[in-house]
């Protein structure tokens, strides 16, 4: 199960009330977006419409970042140096990409690389006096893409963070997930929610989702924001208000590569309904 938290219950009768070219008119615009933030975020630091969180990772056995890159392609697309992994059910069906087969790197640094990544994303958060937790409702996937620039294929992650606020038409929106939760989408911290990890450069960005001039990146590009159809103005303004960056049209620059999900210990007890005793023995990280 794919977390698309405002609109997967009605994303069929969407795309059956547009037609083919207007589809292709518009999500051309937001790719171009798409386009221009990832290369303000490589040539410029992001600007105004970012904050990068942490210095650059350094990359696992001191691979040059072409290096790296290869060796991405080999496992991201070319599906080798990876290994099956048993994920249970209902950890699974919580995280992203449900339905593929999940698999780990071979390569245990690699691994640890990307496991990484979640940490060193929430430590950066927070020392930036925002509180971002790894947990079933907070910081738990992202989803990989490749894209071309300067000769290279290079490859990002959108991580989404805060994914299930409490606010109350959200959480009927999102079929009850996030009732339990700790935070709501007014927390100065939720504006932060989404982030961009780029491996050419081994940085991760805190994207300003609420700057208008990123706005087409949230919104699903067949929702009209001047419809007169109560339904969809509703779920224009929920989407406006979950700000949640589009991986789609960042995907449609190059390659949808799967997801990447991270739980705790202490999440995969909660999500299989184990007591807290009980032998889960690590951090699950899986592709």
């Amino acid at each position: 199960m794919r977390p698309y938290p405002l609109y997967l219950s009605i994303l069929a009768l969407a795309f059956s009330l547009i037609s083919n070219s207007a589809y292709a008119s518009t999500n051309t615009d937001r790719t171009d977006i798409a386009r221009a933030l990832l290369m303000k975020l490589i040539r410029e630091e992001g600007g105004v419409d970012a904050r990068v969180l942490a210095a650059p990772l350094a990359f696992p056995r001191q691979m040059t970042s072409r290096e790296f890159l290869r060796s991405l392609q080999a496992s991201w697309v070319d599906k080798q140096n990876l290994q099956p992994i048993n994920v249970p059910t209902a950890v699974r069906n919580w995280g992203s990409g449900g339905g593929n087969s999940p698999w780990q790197f071979s390569d245990a640094q690699m691994q640890r690389y990307f496991q990484n990544l979640f940490g060193t994303t929430i430590a950066g958060l927070r020392n930036q006096g925002y509180i971002f937790q790894l947990s079933k409702n907070d910081l738990f996937h992202g989803h990989i893409f490749s894209f071309e620039h300067d000769g290279i294929t290079d490859y990002g992650i959108v991580f989404h963070a805060k994914e299930y606020p409490n606010d109350a038409d959200i959480v009927e929106q999102n079929g009850g997930k996030g009732a339990d939760s700790h935070f709501s989408t007014a927390e100065s911290a939720y504006k932060l929610r989404n982030l961009i990890w780029i491996a050419s450069v081994s940085k991760i960005w805190a994207i300003h989702a609420s700057r208008p001039t990123l706005t087409p990146l949230i919104t699903a590009e067949w929702l009209d924001p001047q419809s007169d159809d109560p339904f969809m103005q509703n779920l224009y303004r929920l989407q406006l208000k979950a700000l949640t960056l589009q991986d789609i049209y960042f995907s449609s620059l190059g390659r949808s590569l799967g997801s990447i999900n991270y739980f705790t210990r202490e999440t995969i007890l909660q999500l299989t309904n184990q007591p807290v005793g009980s032998a889960v023995a690590k951090d699950l990280l899986y592709f």
